[in-house]
């Protein structure tokens, strides 16, 4: 559970034992609860609390337990987050989702600019991922969101190009990058100038 910060240490004791160091974190464990963004009623106390632990403490735990590692490393670290575009405009899956992985985003920062010189921290923003979440949206709601993203793609794709960010950012290529958040998101963030009239809506309405 990651969640929890004990199996947060176990994992990366865990990793540390079975490859005989550590070099690379992709946190991208992640937790949300679908509720009506629009409802401050609509999120409970544990929604709160459960976003907040797997959103943003999380990372802080791995962080807090890999950092002798990767300072010992002669190449130190890289950490990297999976966030969302969620974390940069008000929308997603509901408000704790949103408004934790906009902490998360701060966390980085934070890290990137703590934990060097020996470890590189960044994140991935990805957009609609077709996950088993991703998946249970309209395809009228997907239309809609396609035609607003700059390149006119289609916003809601495979985690595996995701990855193609993923492998690029740990890599030598990328080695000056530290505290960016990386959009993959096809443009659908950057084209909205505001977020009520051109992007807010109830996820929720989609997946009930």
């Amino acid at each position: 559970d990651m969640g929890v910060e004990a199996d947060c240490i176990k994992t990366v004791e865990t990793a540390i034992e079975k490859l005989g160091g550590l070099d690379i974190i992709i946190a991208n464990a992640g937790y949300t609860r679908f509720s009506n963004f629009s409802d401050i009623t609509a999120p409970t106390a544990d929604d709160w609390d459960r976003c907040f632990a797997v959103n943003v403490k999380q990372q802080a735990h791995l962080m807090k337990a890999a950092s002798p590692t990767f300072t010992a490393n002669p190449q130190g670290g890289v950490f990297i987050m999976t966030s969302s575009i969620a974390g940069r405009i008000p929308s997603g899956s509901s408000m704790p989702y949103s408004v934790t992985k906009a902490a998360q985003l701060h966390l980085m920062r934070c890290l990137a600019s703590t934990q060097g010189p020996k470890v590189r921290v960044n994140a991935v923003l990805p957009g609609w991922l077709a996950t088993e979440w991703g998946v249970k949206y309209s395809e009228e709601r997907v239309k809609e969101m396609n035609e607003k993203a700059y390149l006119k793609k289609e916003v809601c794709y495979s985690a595996s190009l995701v990855m193609t960010v993923l492998r690029w950012s740990v890599g030598c290529i990328a080695d000056g990058l530290v505290g960016c958040g990386l959009d993959r998101s096809w443009g659908l963030r950057s084209s909205v100038p505001g977020y009520r009239e051109e992007y807010f809506y109830d996820w929720a309405e989609d997946t009930d």
